[in-house]
């Protein structure tokens, strides 16, 4: 990294500039927003903490190698997580993954009959004390290093100071009250943002109940003298994180809070207080990913620590964006117009009509979210046939602009970040090649997902739409994209070293039984595979690629190999990106929808019982895993997924049956407005007819092809560029007259309301079914084989089953 964002200083590489940003004059968003984010640096490091960071010898390793520990013997809050138990077969390190929720605790300042202290209880204590307790309760800790932190702390931490005061505070009141009296650490709003950073007597208020204050927040820190509760610290109050992670901001430096705003580039100011102006929580943690050159971050040093504060940081955001819909969408309901039209006057309470929100799809990696995407998927493969190329990437920790980045002593995995923004830069690149440069022919559509390996690496999923004239038809194509044996070491030495270390399975089988592609004595991958002279295509429409017997074998992670251990691979991109990158043709249905169900599984999960408990967003909390390299990505703002061309999901109902939020609060007459001024694609579709009638008339699935839809005023507009693929929304035949409604959206063009459809010639219909057999939709079962047609190309075997 050799270019430096002129308003916050931060290090990029200079692929990272904003696309609209000149060539000698780059600017970049991801740091600072281009000025927008303005934090106070972070205060210089105490000189015997960074000798500990920095150091070679005895102390320093020992220091760096068990930092976690560290931190948390000298924490003030614990950290209340359940840690990713999953067996991992194979060889390589493990990183820093949770599962499920994730919370910073605090307990009262006197340690319970009998117990030793802990956490901020040992602030209380003498410090000879206090150290003695440390060293007893980690025993795998050299004293030395242990004495050096507690010692530096005490001099450097403002908090230090604060726990104390609060103690004194607990003592005095505790005494002259015959009950448990509590004290609140209380963030002071209003505080001048250009100064934010210690937590000071100005910023930092310690209050006791019934003291004339305002009355406690539920993002108070509460503290008690001595009980057996474990009080929840707030993600959103600004010592969540400095009185966790001590070793990071040893000096107490506040973190985010719902006060800090944007800073006014222009005026120089920091923006009035208003919802636009606020710096997000992401927006914070993405600010203190990056390196300055002003600035000496102990947090990118942290090594295993880095990685629990990266899982920290996304678990804090995402839960914060989870509380916001369990408290704010049950206020949401969702009904049918038809439903809410006589509200007024049939004295119902707004409040029973309707189902609860409880986890949209526009929540990323949502079971929702995920469903959604396949299906506009699938849409994308029912326009274009099928996919041509299924391309599956993954990081190299070994690229050179990941090692050289690399602060001493550090490993890969102990810059999540850097392994996060050098895979984004790596994918842009390899999907300019494909799309750009037409590795494989033109392009007409894409799909992608991310994902994250158990050990936390990040890999990409890719399904790659040729045009007719460009589709694999011939072995002869497959032979010019696609190589699955070692290629001479000679002439092609870059190549043959790549394959050789990121393009062999396994080795697994006899060799290795231990592989984690081994279930029951055989590999899931059906590795090794068998030779074969020439590339054939297979009953399931898999190609058996050419793998000849050369006799030649290489050592690869001490097991002989040959070509049946190659994963197929493209050798321009290989060699080009020096890591995997299995590169498959795809040439029938089947093997499409198995890919589809493959790459929309879900980002990593563990088994849910679905309904069991009836509250997706804690189901979803209680499944979910997430390692450092994901947080990094999701803090990052890059994509999980991307699709080309644009899905316009349609949406599909009867007169009056359109879906309609309204918030039970607002009252009936105010419900009953909204409900009539609701507008859907459909609708809305019809009356551009209705408005327009020289318009060429177009199918309705047709028409996101020449027309957009702004969500924001529901309305359609002429496509001035580009293209998109309309999806309606599935409707089964026993649905009724939907289902027969859907069928002559499929044919009919240019309708301008829902009783258009009823006529076919002069002769109007009382039904959708009457006005589809007219049309002769319905001969011969057609609209059920017209169904199942659809179904098999877009659904699994088992929902083709159900229908």
């Amino acid at each position: 990294m050799d270019v430096i964002c002129p308003h916050c200083k931060a290090y990029h590489w200079f692929d990272e500039k904003l696309v609209n940003s000149k060539v000698d004059d780059p600017l970049f968003g991801i740091c600072c927003l281009q000025g927008k984010i303005k934090l106070p640096l972070l205060k210089p490091l105490p000189p015997p903490l960074k000798a500990l960071f920095e150091g070679s010898d005895k102390l320093a390793r020992s220091f760096r190698k068990n930092i976690r520990s560290h931190n948390a013997s000298n924490a003030f809050s614990s950290l209340g997580v359940t840690m990713d138990d999953r067996i991992l077969n194979g060889r390589g390190p493990t990183s820093f993954t949770i599962h499920g929720e994730l919370c910073h605790k605090v307990g009262s300042l006197l340690p319970e009959t009998g117990k030793s202290p802990s956490y901020a209880q040992l602030y209380i204590y003498d410090p000879n004390e206090a150290l003695e307790h440390r060293k007893n309760r980690n025993s795998h800790l050299l004293p030395e290093v242990l004495k050096i932190i507690q010692e530096t702390l005490l001099q450097s931490n403002e908090m230090c100071k604060l726990y104390k005061q609060a103690f004194e505070i607990l003592k005095d009141a505790n005494e002259k009250e015959d009950h448990d009296v509590p004290v609140r650490l209380t963030f002071k709003a209003g505080t001048d943002c250009r100064r934010y950073n210690l937590p000071t007597s100005n910023d930092i208020a310690v209050i006791l109940p019934g003291d004339g204050s305002k009355e406690a927040e539920k993002r108070d820190i509460v503290l008690h003298l001595k009980n057996h509760r474990l009080e929840r610290i707030s993600e959103c109050h600004p010592m969540y994180l400095p009185s966790h992670y001590v070793l990071l901001f040893p000096r107490g430096e506040l973190g985010w809070s719902t006060e800090l705003r944007h800073w006014d580039v222009k005026n120089q100011i920091y923006k009035p207080d208003a919802k636009m102006n606020r710096l997000t929580q992401l927006e914070y943690f993405c600010y203190r990913m990056f390196e300055r050159r002003l600035e000496y971050s102990a947090i990118l040093r942290g090594g295993p620590l880095f990685q629990q504060f990266v899982v920290d940081a996304w678990a804090a955001y995402e839960q914060n964006k989870l509380y916001y819909l369990r408290t704010n969408q049950h206020e949401l309901r969702a009904e049918v117009y038809s439903g809410l039209t006589d509200i007024v006057h049939n004295g119902e309470n707004p409040s029973q009509l309707g189902k609860r929100f409880i986890l949209p799809s526009s929540h990323l990696g949502s079971p929702r979210h995920m469903y959604e995407i396949y299906q506009d998927s699938m849409a994308i493969t029912r326009f274009n046939k099928h996919p041509d190329i299924f391309l599956t990437a993954t990081a190299n920790p070994k690229w050179p602009e990941i090692v050289n980045e690399l602060k001493p002593f550090q490993n890969a995995l102990d810059r999540p970040d850097l392994a996060a923004r050098v895979f984004e830069l790596k994918r842009k690149a390899i999907m300019h090649e494909i799309t750009n440069r037409q590795l494989f022919g033109k392009v007409v559509g894409y799909v992608y997902t991310i994902e994250f390996q158990k050990r936390g690496l990040p890999h990409m999923h890719a399904l790659i739409f040729l045009p007719h004239e460009d589709k694999i038809r011939t072995i002869d194509q497959v032979y010019r994209i696609i190589s699955a044996e070692f290629l001479d070491p000679v002439t092609h030495p870059a190549l043959f070293e790549t394959v050789k270390k990121c393009m062999v399975h396994g080795p697994c089988g006899t060799r290795n039984s231990l592989s984690s592609c081994m279930v029951n004595g055989f590999c899931k991958l059906r590795y090794r595979r068998p030779h074969a002279d020439e590339t054939l295509m297979d009953g399931d429409g898999y190609p058996i690629y050419r793998r000849r017997k050369t006799g030649v074998t290489y050592t690869v992670r001490g097991y002989e190999v040959d070509n049946r251990d190659v994963v197929p691979y493209n050798p321009y991109l290989s060699e080009m990106f020096d890591c995997h990158i299995n590169t498959e043709v795809c040439a029938s249905v089947r093997a499409v929808k198995y890919i589809h169900k493959y790459i929309y599984k879900g980002h990593d999960r563990t088994t849910m019982v679905v309904g069991a408990a009836n509250d997706e967003i804690q189901q979803y909390l209680d499944s979910r895993y997430v390692g450092p390299v994901e947080a990094a990505w999701r803090l990052l703002g890059n994509r999980i997924h991307e699709e080309n061309p644009t899905v316009t999901r349609l949406a599909l109902h009867l007169k009056g049956e359109h879906l309609v939020v309204f918030n039970p609060k607002v009252g009936k007459k105010k419900i009953k407005e909204k409900a009539d001024n609701q507008k859907s694609t459909l609708t809305e579709f019809f009356n551009y007819y209705l408005d327009n009638p020289e318009t060429t008339p177009y199918t309705y699935q047709e028409f996101p092809q020449h027309f957009t839809w702004d969500k924001h005023n529901k309305v359609w507009s002429p496509r001035k560029q580009g293209t998109a693929i309309g999806r309606m929304y599935f409707a089964n035949p026993n649905s009724g007259e939907r289902f027969y409604l859907r069928l002559l959206l499929t044919v009919v063009k240019g309708p301008d309301s829902f009783e258009s459809l009823y006529v076919v010639g002069n002769t109007k219909y009382n039904t959708y079914r009457e006005a589809c057999l007219a049309r002769g939709l319905l001969e011969d079962d057609n609209e059920w084989d017209k169904c199942i047609d659809e179904a098999c190309k877009i659904r699994t075997g088992v929902q083709v089953c159900i229908i």
